[in-house]
C-alpha cells in the first residue's frame, strides 16, 4: 500500500481516482485519475507496472479493458483514446464536437456526469448531440447508429446491456389532453437498429427516471424515478414485473425516513 501510494505521488497525481477497471481474470488493474493520467497496476502483489506517458485533457470519464487484444479505452468528456496495454502507447485518438449543454446530453448514470459512454465490449460509444443519439464504432470511427430524437422528449440516463448489443435510454416527455407526464425507457437493438421495446411509466409531477440498471444476463430492467422508487420489468415480455414503491413524508419541515413496499 505505501509503495501504490509512493508511486503516485512520484506520477504526481494533483487529483483522486476517477474511474477505474479491472482484467477478467483479477490480475491487472487499471485507474483513470481526476488530471487525465492512467496507471496499470499487478493487483495480486500490488506494484504499479505503468504510469502511462500521455494525459487526458479532463478527469477520466471511462476505462474498458479489452482482454481478448490487450487494448485498453478510455475517455474524458470529449476524446477516447485506445491504448496498447503491454507497451503503453497510445493507438487512435477519436475526438467528438462536444461544447456543453447547448450541444450535448449529460448522462448522470451511476451519478457520474458523462457525455460519451463506452460500450462493455470496448467496441462503442454513445454520445448524444443536440436531437441525435450516435453510436460510434471505436475501432473504425465511423457511426453505427444515429438515431433522431422527438421534440418532445429529454433524455436523462443511457447504458448499454452487459453484451453491448441492447441500448437503454430513459426519457421524460410532456402529454397534452390531457396534460400528463411520461417517464419512460426505451430499448434499441444495436443489430438491427431498431426500438424494441418503449417501457412507460404515466402520471407524476414530471420527475425523471434517474437510473438504470440491466440484470440477469440484460433479460430484465431496474430503473429508479425519484419519489416513485424502482421498477422490474421483463425485457422479453416489455412489461412491468414489479414496482417498489419508496414513500417520503413531511412533518414539521423534517422528511422522514420512507418505506419500500416489495
Amino acid at each position: 500500500k505505501d509503495r501504490m501510494r509512493l508511486v503516485v505521488q512520484a506520477a504526481k497525481i494533483r487529483y483522486g481516482v476517477s474511474q477505474i477497471e479491472a482484467t477478467k481474470n483479477g490480475e491487472f488493474l487499471i485507474s483513470g485519475h481526476g488530471d487525465g493520467q492512467i496507471i496499470l497496476w499487478n493487483f495480486r502483489n500490488r506494484e504499479v507496472i505503468r504510469v502511462f506517458n500521455e494525459r487526458h485533457k479532463g478527469p477520466v470519464k471511462n476505462l474498458c479493458i479489452n482482454d481478448s487484444n490487450q487494448q485498453i479505452v478510455s475517455s474524458d468528456n470529449l476524446e477516447i483514446y485506445v491504448w496498447n496495454m503491454i507497451n503503453g502507447k497510445k493507438i487512435k485518438t477519436h475526438r467528438f464536437r462536444l461544447r456543453g449543454r447547448n450541444d450535448s446530453t449529460e448522462n448522470m448514470l451511476v451519478n457520474t456526469q458523462k457525455y460519451i459512454v463506452i460500450s462493455p465490449d470496448c467496441g462503442k460509444a454513445l454520445f448524444v448531440l443536440k436531437k441525435e443519439l450516435i453510436i460510434r464504432d471505436i475501432n473504425t470511427g465511423k457511426t453505427i447508429v444515429k438515431l433522431k430524437l422527438k421534440d418532445n422528449e429529454e433524455l436523462s440516463v443511457f447504458d448499454f446491456s452487459p453484451n453491448s448489443n441492447l441500448l437503454a435510454f430513459a426519457y421524460g416527455k410532456l402529454k397534452l389532453n390531457p396534460t400528463t407526464f411520461v417517464a419512460g425507457v426505451k430499448i434499441l437493438n444495436l443489430k438491427t437498429k431498431k426500438i424494441i421495446r418503449n417501457l412507460t411509466e404515466d402520471g407524476g409531477d414530471g420527475s425523471k427516471i434517474k437510473d438504470l440498471l440491466f440484470i440477469n444476463s440484460g433479460k430484465e430492467l431496474l430503473t429508479y424515478r425519484a419519489g416513485y422508487g424502482y421498477s422490474y420489468w421483463s425485457l422479453r415480455k416489455g412489461k412491468l414485473i414489479k414496482k417498489y414503491d419508496i414513500k417520503a413524508s413531511t412533518t414539521s419541515g423534517r422528511v422522514q425516513k420512507g418505506s419500500m413496499k416489495l
